[in-house]
C-alpha cells in the first residue's frame, strides 16, 4: 500500500510552482532580460551574447536550437555556447 503522507520532493514542488506561474500569466524572460536581471551571472551573459548574435525569431527552432547550429568555431564562446535541454530520456543504446 503506497504511503499517502509522503512529502513531495523538491522537483515535484518546483513543477507545481512552475505550473502555477504558467497559469497566472507570468512572462518568461528572454536571455537578454535575464542577463540584465542577473548582471554578475556568467551563464546569463554567455546566453545573452549568443542570443544577440544568432537568434532569428522568423527562423524555425528555438533560440537554443539556433545557437546549437552555430557555425562560427572561431568565436570565443563557441565551446561554451548554450545547448538545447533534452526532455526525453534516451532509451536506445548504441
Amino acid at each position: 500500500m503506497p504511503d499517502t503522507n509522503k512529502k513531495p520532493t523538491p522537483l515535484e514542488l518546483a513543477r507545481e510552482a512552475h505550473a502555477a506561474n504558467k497559469g497566472n500569466g507570468a512572462k518568461s524572460l528572454n536571455p537578454l532580460e535575464k542577463a540584465k536581471a542577473f548582471p554578475k551571472s556568467f551563464r546569463h551573459a554567455c546566453n545573452a551574447m549568443c542570443y544577440q548574435c544568432i537568434y532569428d525569431p522568423l527562423d524555425k527552432g528555438s533560440w537554443r536550437k539556433q545557437v546549437k547550429a552555430c557555425t562560427s568555431p572561431e568565436c570565443a564562446l563557441y565551446t561554451i555556447r548554450p545547448q538545447p535541454v533534452s526532455t526525453k530520456a534516451k532509451t536506445e543504446e548504441d
